[in-house]
């Protein structure tokens, strides 16, 4: 049965429900223990790879020392939402620790990117996560990328999986360019980053030299790439994008982003607990030794409430991912393409508009808006109201709502002088690209509707109004 709830409500009862459960109860003990393990298994493979002479063992050393650093990472992940202890000084100490020093991943970089993705989960206007120079995750990236990063862009839906191995490589490299740009906020990295250039390169070269110490260290960030790109890819890629007009609650929010994986006990320890990620993203404060239980509640919960719940097996997400990649590149060069001939043909047929659709967008629901409703929930549906006025001790809202599916629009005088048709002759080669970007704005029609609230906050009215017209 479909609920009328709000999101806010929907977000309350479920944590109760969570609370009464348990689920957010440290586990210092279990963390504890998986500290220790990290730190005597990394022991382990540090000193084989420094003593042993044979190639296939030292290989082993490696792929061992590769798969403990993610867990490591883990770790810090966990010491960043502070679900290991309530003391934040001793979660930072362990965050540099554990992701800083063993795995060269500055923990202040993961910090900055990792408290802004949580709350504007796949927005590409805020979501950092959604920012890729290669990659495209959303339509309007595509149409801005040039050169090698286009080609990347057109054969994303397989080239992900390939070139996701060099992960390793750009995390330290933009942790590098994050404590030169914020030497500030960054000074506990840099007081702990060159112990782990020592741990690497300082003690491996006096005893393997140089050339061994540079390549074990190259070979360990490449064998890093693929398992963290494993965890990693298949929990947002390919749910919902967030337009720029559309406000949902968190509850709302994070259910429509996020995917579950496998819900086995070894699929927990592979993916460090993440295969829970719709509970991670409601709630990042439960430990991941209690996401197991709080996924069962959840599930129950959005089934009773009649909300969608996105969980599937790795195999199934990675082709939805690699689908979503691949329909990302399709839809930016067909709308590239459109705009093109639309700009050489619109001479002819003597300046008319045109207006070119770039994806499908369901109208707002407004089922929910009926006499009764509190005006929390007619909120959660519409957002904030575009005006207010006072009626008979109520209040008379106006708010704004989607009708239909938005329309990259294009002033055909801007097209023909953008693409130089009426300019030097090389611009009709080299334009085309930066004219998409200029047709980045997207227009939507708005609906308008008036609803009276009476003193008590609840619907005595509603009000249906025509189009307000493109924004």
């Amino acid at each position: 049965m479909t609920t009328t709830l709000s999101g806010k409500t929907l977000y309350r009862n479920l944590q109760h429900q969570l609370m009464e459960a348990g689920c957010f109860k440290p586990t210092p003990w279990r963390q504890s223990a998986g500290m220790i393990a990290v730190l005597a298994t990394f022991g382990l493979g540090y000193g084989i790879l420094l003593h042993e002479p044979n190639l296939a063992v030292r290989l082993a050393a490696l792929l061992l020392i590769a798969t403990t650093s993610v867990h490591a990472g883990f770790i810090g992940h966990e010491a960043g939402h502070n679900t290991i202890t309530k003391n934040r000084a001793l979660n930072t100490a362990i965050g540099q620790i554990f992701m800083t020093l063993l795995t060269g991943l500055a923990y202040g970089h993961f910090q900055d990117i990792h408290r802004r993705h949580h709350p504007h989960c796949n927005d590409p206007s805020r979501d950092p996560d959604m920012q890729s120079g290669a990659f495209s995750l959303y339509l309007e990236s595509a149409w801005t990328k040039r050169g090698l990063a286009d080609w990347v862009t057109r054969h994303q839906s397989w080239l992900i999986w390939i070139l996701i191995s060099l992960q390793g490589f750009t995390l330290k490299i933009d942790s590098l360019r994050f404590m030169c740009r914020e030497p500030r906020r960054a000074a506990a990295d840099w007081a702990v980053m060159p112990l782990h250039a020592a741990l690497w390169l300082g003690l491996p070269m006096m005893i393997l030299g140089p050339g061994a110490a540079i390549l074990n260290y190259a070979v360990l960030t490449w064998m890093i790439g693929p398992y963290l790109g494993s965890v990693f890819l298949v929990n947002h890629i390919g749910t919902r994008v967030i337009g720029p007009d559309e406000n949902f609650s968190h509850f709302h929010h994070e259910i429509a982003t996020t995917r579950n994986l496998g819900s086995s006990r070894l699929t927990d320890f592979l993916f460090g607990g993440l295969n829970n990620h719709i509970e991670h993203h409601l709630f990042p404060n439960i430990p991941k030794a209690r996401l197991r239980r709080a996924r069962q509640i959840t599930r129950e919960f959005c089934r009773d409430c009649g909300i969608a719940y996105r969980e599937q097996s790795w195999l199934k997400a990675c082709a939805e991912v690699s689908r979503y990649m691949g329909d990302v590149a399709r839809s930016a060069r067909g709308v590239a393409a459109a705009l093109v001939i639309a700009a050489l043909v619109t001479p002819a047929l003597g300046g008319c508009s045109f207006a070119i659709y770039s994806a499908e967008i369901d109208a707002t629901d407004l089922s929910t808006i009926q006499p009764g409703a509190s005006r929390e929930q007619v909120e959660d549906v519409l957002g904030d109201a575009v005006a207010e006025e006072a009626v008979n001790g109520g209040v008379k809202a106006t708010y704004q709502y989607d009708q239909g599916a938005p329309m990259a629009h294009v002033d055909p005088q801007l097209v023909r002088d953008y693409l130089g048709l009426y300019g030097p002759f090389w611009e009709p080669i080299l334009m085309p690209v930066a004219l998409v970007k200029r047709a980045e704005r997207v227009s939507r029609q708005k609906g308008s509707i008036s609803v009276t609230f009476g003193a008590d906050g609840k619907v005595i009215a509603v009000q249906q109004g025509g189009i307000a017209g493109d924004v």
